[in-house]
């Protein structure tokens, strides 16, 4: 899963990818201070899990437009 951290993603393919929602699954799973939403970003828990900081770290890019 490490090799999926802060990586970027274009919003069609990340709603589309076949493994997103195991991955979020399993994310979530394993990381007891954190919480990934469905839409890529991640909130930090405090120790009563409470969100102390959202960050999007799995950045949902929109395609560039040609200019």
């Amino acid at each position: 899963m490490a090799n999926f951290e802060a990586m970027s993603c274009h919003p069609d393919c990340w709603r589309e990818w076949q493994y997103r929602q195991r991955f979020v699954e399993l994310f979530n799973r394993y990381a007891a201070d954190a919480v990934l939403d469905v839409d890529g970003g991640i909130s930090y828990l405090d120790p009563k899990g409470e969100v102390i900081e959202h960050q999007v770290r799995i950045r949902v890019v929109p395609v560039a437009q040609p200019t």
